[in-house]
């Protein structure tokens, strides 16, 4: 049985090889697709992994020797709908990503319902090639092979965290490909906090100005061009691109180019003591503008407003806001409806810009929630997973849609959090064993939960180490939400992303090893790599 990560729906082989031949390419059916098309983004995908999968041929992932002469495979053809690859070149939520795969009698095909499905099912077909050294040719270790497989959530994310610690756009990139390889769909990019301001806004170049690590020379900010090239690599692999400008709590890095922004009270002294004044005029259209901007610029169809970990201390201490809440409010300490006027009113802003909103969790709640937009999404994420499912559920009841986090899947976390070693393989298995969907519910509830995503806050992860520290565990997360709730084989998941793993590095990216290669008698453990990663080679992505 090939080794595909993460786990299809169905797969079934048949004894038999056949060998790629020397002349393979991949095809797609019907006319070339213009520029500004999905159909455009498949022709280069297609490219792209004709060079992947040579590279591979050169780097395998595992010896294999053909049991029977190889017939020769000459090319992949793949077949999406007109309407599929005339469709506008941006992935959204509701895109159909279900593909199949059939190999047989000397032919292969590719058929998907959407161009992002047709790019999942590139990556499972490169999966399903192994080298045989004998023949010294890149063959398919099955006579046949049927592959039929659809993702089990829409939003399969992966956060990064670019405020705490800067990541080079190059750094940026290299995740997007390790992303696409396990089927993680969705970058949620947490731009700003209290750390720095890294993103340059045309109307307010005082935000990154003087709120950027190395204010005023633009060696830590990303402009205009960068966002773009970053949402444009994004696209090609089929991930959508969601921006995070967290308010009006850790806002630290705005006050250093913008202090009108903030609250006023120098006597608070709690954590994330200092935000926004959620009362002000100037600070309701500064947002907005801001807003109108970041959303102008990013194409998804949500943008997320942060709202976590607000304290009140200050807003309390303010005579302002105090006269505010004993107007509004019957409860003069309702912090919490306080930041539920303030985000209201940027939800509405983004829906104005045709734009659904995403939140943390602190900003659910009965009154909280009552004015805002439909379409709008809580993320969990307080807890550990059994906690942040219940809690999920409770807003799923609510009519809310979800996107699930937790504390196993916050992968700054050190790797001792369960396991005394280093070399263990415990804390990727406890990553791997997190079910997000603890409590079933109805059909309608479920339904509710977009997805989930694994979390790398930075407060020790930059370029340098960005990689190393988040995969593979990331891994880990993929393959629960792409395949079944049913596949939960520890033993057989760790053989099969280690050989993911082993093709990663053979792409040219620093994947570490699942678990250790063994102490004792020297037994050979899944994660062997007959490929050595070329160290301080430096790391080319296969772009076309």
């Amino acid at each position: 049985m090939p080794e595909l990560f993460p786990l299809p729906t169905h797969v079934s082989t048949s004894i038999g090889c056949l060998a790629l031949s020397p002349s393979f390419t991949i095809t797609l059916k019907g006319p070339p697709s213009p520029p500004s098309t999905a159909g455009f983004l498949l022709e280069q995908a297609a490219k792209r992994y004709e060079k992947i999968i040579a590279s591979d041929a050169t780097k395998p992932s595992a010896y294999y020797t053909c049991a029977t002469a190889p017939s020769a495979l000459p090319s992949l053809v793949i077949a999406v709908p007109t309407a599929a690859a005339t469709a506008v070149d941006i992935p959204a939520l509701e895109d159909d990503e279900s593909y199949s795969i059939s190999v047989d009698n000397s032919t292969a095909s590719l058929k998907a319902a959407s161009v992002w499905g047709a790019m999942r099912g590139l990556e499972t077909f490169s999966q399903l090639l192994v080298r045989d050294d004998t023949l010294g040719a890149t063959v398919v270790g099955s006579g046949s092979v049927l592959v039929q497989d659809f993702p089990r959530f829409r939003h399969r994310g992966l956060m990064i965290d670019t405020s705490r610690r800067y990541l080079t756009v190059g750094a940026i990139l290299e995740a997007l490909d390790a992303m696409a390889y396990a089927k993680l769909n969705v970058l949620h990019w947490h731009i700003t906090d209290d750390q720095s301001f890294p993103l340059e806004v045309a109307a307010f170049p005082r935000l990154s100005g003087r709120g950027a690590y190395n204010a005023g020379h633009k060696t830590h900010v990303y402009s205009p061009a960068a966002v773009q090239t970053i949402i444009r690599a994004a696209s090609a692999r089929g991930i959508r691109v969601i921006p995070e400008l967290d308010m009006p709590g850790h806002t630290h890095s705005w006050f250093k180019g913008h202090p009108e922004l903030e609250t006023s009270c120098p006597t608070a002294t709690a954590q994330f003591g200092h935000p926004m004044n959620p009362v002000s005029p100037v600070v309701d259209a500064f947002v907005r503008t801001l807003w109108h901007e970041v959303n102008s610029a990013f194409p998804d169809h949500y943008s997320h407003i942060g709202g976590d970990e607000v304290s009140g201390e200050c807003w309390g201490a303010n005579a302002v806001i105090r006269a505010y809440m004993l107007e509004h409010f019957s409860n003069a300490s309702d912090f919490g409806s306080l930041q539920a006027v303030f985000e209201s009113k940027v939800l509405h802003g983004n829906q104005q810009d045709g734009k659904a909103s995403v939140l943390w969790q602190e900003n659910f709640g009965d009154r909280r929630t009552a004015g805002y937009p439909p379409g709008t999404v809580v993320e969990i994420w307080k807890g550990n997973s059994s906690v942040a499912s219940e809690t999920m559920r409770s807003v799923n009841v609510a009519g809310y849609e979800t996107i699930f986090t937790c504390k196993e899947w916050y992968l700054n976390y050190q790797p001792w959090a369960h396991s005394a070693r280093l070399d263990d393989q415990a804390e990727w298995e406890a990553v791997y064993n997190v079910e997000p969907l603890v409590l079933t519910l109805n059909t309608t509830a479920d339904s509710l939960v977009q997805g989930a995503e694994a979390c790398m806050w930075a407060p020790y992860q930059d370029t340098t180490n960005f990689m190393t520290t988040t995969f593979p565990r990331a891994l880990a997360v993929a393959e629960r939400l792409w395949s079944s709730r049913a596949t939960r084989n520890i033993t057989d998941a760790i053989t099969r992303v280690s050989a993911l793993r082993c093709r990663m590095l053979a792409r040219g990216l620093p994947i570490p090893p699942v678990n250790s290669g063994g102490w004792g008698t020297g037994v050979l453990r899944g994660d062997f790599c007959p490929t050595p990663f070329a160290v301080g080679a430096g790391y080319e992505s296969p772009y076309v």
